[in-house]
Order: C-alpha cells, then sequence, then structure tokens
C-alpha cells in the first residue's frame, strides 16, 4: 500500500526494542515500506476517531415546526389537490 511518487528520508527515534523486533522481523529491503504501510494504517485511524469524535459531539438542532414526516404529508396532500383540480377541468 506504498504511496507512489518521490520518496523524502525521514529520521525519528523509536525505542530500542521495537527497533530489534523490526530487525527482527522485515528484511532490510523491505523496511521503508513496512514503516510507511504502518505509519500511513496509523494515520488513518487518527482520522476514524477525529470523525468518530465529531459525530459523538454533534449538537442536534431543535425541532422548530412539523417534523419531515408531517412535511412529506403536507407536500403529497397539496399535490394530490393540484393534480385532482387539473383533471376536474378536463
Amino acid at each position: 500500500m506504498n504511496a507512489s511518487g518521490p520518496k523524502e528520508r525521514a529520521t525519528f527515534s523509536i525505542a530500542r526494542d521495537v527497533k530489534r523486533r523490526l530487525e527482527r522481523s522485515v528484511p532490510k529491503s523491505k523496511r521503508s515500506g513496512f514503516v510507511e504501510d504502518a505509519i500511513e494504517q496509523a494515520l488513518r485511524g487518527v482520522k476514524k476517531r477525529e470523525a468518530l469524535a465529531a459525530i459523538r459531539d454533534f449538537k442536534p438542532y431543535p425541532l422548530k415546526g412539523p417534523g419531515a414526516v408531517e412535511t412529506l404529508r403536507e407536500i403529497r396532500t397539496r399535490r394530490d389537490e393540484e393534480l385532482a383540480s387539473r383533471h376536474g377541468d378536463e
């Protein structure tokens, strides 16, 4: 799942134990891609958590006036009356 395009060198520190496990588990030629994929997955997780927090923090608007069902009934009744009046003129 590596992103295409030019690559940039990054320097960061990780725990010694994590580095050793990485070196034991992932061949040297595959480490950059492995780390890039892991970072990409972690960033997607951050975005998911942010989106869920935004949904949870959403403040619903108080309803003023009729609800959706009542509004649709009113629209349909008016439409039916219009159609009936058109057919009555024929």
